[in-house]
C-alpha cells in the first residue's frame, strides 16, 4: 500500500501470509481498531488516500484463467463489521 506521496507503507508477500487468503483492515493514523478485528489484521495509513496495489506472479501461460479468476475474487470495500 502507497500514502498520497507515494510511500510504501505496507507490503506482505504470500511467503509471509499463513493461509492463501487474507483479510486485512486499513484505517487512519490515530483511529481506534474496529472491536473484534484482531491488530495483526490492521494497517495504519498515513494519509487518507493512496493506492492498494495486488500483484500476481505468473508463471505460465496456462495459468492465466485460473489466476484472472482469483484476481477477481479480490475487492476492497468499507468495513461494515460482517464477513
Amino acid at each position: 500500500m502507497f500514502a498520497h506521496n507515494s510511500d510504501n507503507f505496507f507490503v506482505v508477500n504470500d511467503s509471509q501470509l499463513e493461509k492463501k487468503s487474507f483479510d486485512y483492515i486499513l484505517i487512519e493514523k490515530g483511529q481506534a481498531i474496529p472491536e473484534g478485528v484482531p491488530a495483526k489484521q490492521v494497517i495504519t495509513s498515513p494519509s487518507t488516500s493512496g493506492i492498494a496495489l495486488i500483484r500476481v506472479f505468473i508463471d505460465r501461460d496456462e495459468r492465466l484463467d485460473e489466476l484472472d479468476r482469483i484476481r477477481r475474487m479480490s475487492y476492497c470495500n468499507s468495513y461494515t463489521g460482517e464477513k
